[in-house]
């Protein structure tokens, strides 16, 4: 499927999963990840292709002190999963949440974040960090991780165009089976995202591409 058709639909869904999403009701990161990722749950269907994306969150309700953020400095995850003919992949990438943007987060919040991308990068080269936003009604942004300096990069990615350009493309996430299973086992908050029957192809058409290349 041409990446501009896959991106409307998938922009179009998150859109409507954020349109009741009113920051006053959901003030702390971690209340805002799990509305966010229940609000996601559901199904896109491309009938004329006979794909399906289907998104299933699972909140975690007893955080607590919470030994899967001290293990991996995480607060939710997300775990992919394709299912296609040609080529199946398993993978699962970890993240942390803030309220919005991290250039003006305060200098604690900005060193519990330095500390926790550390947390993650020590289990995992495949991270993010998910800026909430501030305002009501707004598609988060990703900031990948930078696995070298245990950071996060500076361009700010929404979260429908990380989901097609990084998930389904598979140009990020972890495809190691002790690691998926430990995110699994683990107490995260967690959206799964399973395709069937949906292949990626860039826009403009690039006969060099394969899809789901190996890293």
């Amino acid at each position: 499927m041409r990446r501009s058709e896959l991106l409307k639909e998938v922009n179009d869904y998150v859109s409507k999963a954020v349109s009741r999403l009113e920051r006053k009701r959901y003030a702390q990161e971690s209340a805002y990840v799990d509305a966010f990722l229940g609000r996601l749950d559901g199904k896109i269907n491309f009938d004329n292709k006979n794909a399906v994306i289907d998104l299933q969150s699972t909140v975690v309700a007893d955080r607590g002190p919470g030994a899967a953020e001290h293990k991996f400095g995480a607060d939710f995850a997300l775990v992919f999963k394709s299912n296609c003919e040609a080529l199946k992949i398993n993978k699962a990438i970890i993240a942390q949440a803030k309220n919005g943007i991290l250039e003006q987060l305060s200098t604690s919040e900005k060193t519990r974040l330095t500390t926790q991308c550390r947390k993650m990068a020590e289990v995992t080269q495949h991270y993010f960090v998910l800026e909430a936003p501030t305002e009501n009604y707004v598609i988060p942004t990703v900031r990948l991780g930078t696995f070298q300096d245990k950071q996060w990069s500076s361009a700010q990615i929404p979260f429908g165009e990380y989901l097609v350009d990084y998930i389904i493309s598979c140009k990020h996430g972890d495809r190691r089976g002790d690691f998926i299973d430990a995110v699994g086992d683990s107490k995260l908050s967690t959206l799964k995202v399973n395709t069937t029957n949906l292949t990626f192809e860039p826009d403009p058409p690039d006969d060099n591409y394969s899809f789901c290349p190996k890293f």
